[in-house]
């Protein structure tokens, strides 16, 4: 209770909210998860921890008014939420979500359609690359609250230009996690054409 009475007081001063990225899974915290998707008054971006049936359950049920919800699962965490071999349209409409499905072909997700992203390739199969796609993701959404769809595709098409410009310096299996934002600026250069 003390830790969501502190994020009460943090929400006027943010724009959107990222949770799950190695908060565990113990039951206190789970809880606060399921309290954050239930009473946050801003878009949320679940990652990692954060993306598990009974948060998602919560999170389904909240009102428009309080904002977008944004998933980024990758394959055994999509299985986990929808359950094996489930239709990406038909998830984002049930839980009304936008849905970044991370796998080799990358899916972003809402209610009405699928668009796939091919960059990235093996770097972005590392630990710890999922959650820079996530703050990338909840960065874009503080920015354009009202254009969830927008603000993921964005973010998983620079994510994935970064680690093509790090493996193109590094090679795919040298390429460390960490030095994926380095290369974010060649991403948004080659974005713009520039």
């Amino acid at each position: 209770a003390a830790t969501l009475a502190i994020a009460r007081e943090l929400w006027p001063r943010a724009t959107a909210v990222l949770a799950g990225s190695g908060l565990g899974k113990g039951e206190a915290t789970q809880k606060l998860m399921m309290d954050l998707a239930r009473e946050c008054p801003l878009p949320l971006v679940l990652d990692a921890d954060a993306l598990t049936p009974k948060i998602l359950e919560v999170a389904a049920q909240r009102p428009k008014n309080l904002g977008a919800v944004v998933l980024t699962p990758h394959a055994g965490e999509y299985a986990r939420l929808a359950g094996e071999g489930a239709d990406l349209r038909e998830f984002c409409a049930k839980n009304n979500v936008v849905t970044v499905h991370k796998a080799p072909i990358t899916r972003i997700a809402n209610k009405n359609a699928i668009w796939c992203s091919t960059f990235g390739g093996p770097v972005l199969a590392r630990g710890g690359s999922g959650d820079i796609l996530a703050g990338i993701v909840a960065t874009l959404l503080a920015q354009e609250p009202e254009h969830a769809t927008h603000a993921a595709s964005c973010a998983v098409v620079w994510h994935g230009l970064a680690a093509d410009s790090l493996a193109l310096a590094r090679g795919d299996t040298a390429a460390l996690t960490a030095e994926l934002t380095a290369h974010m600026s060649d991403a948004l250069r080659n974005e713009w054409g520039h």
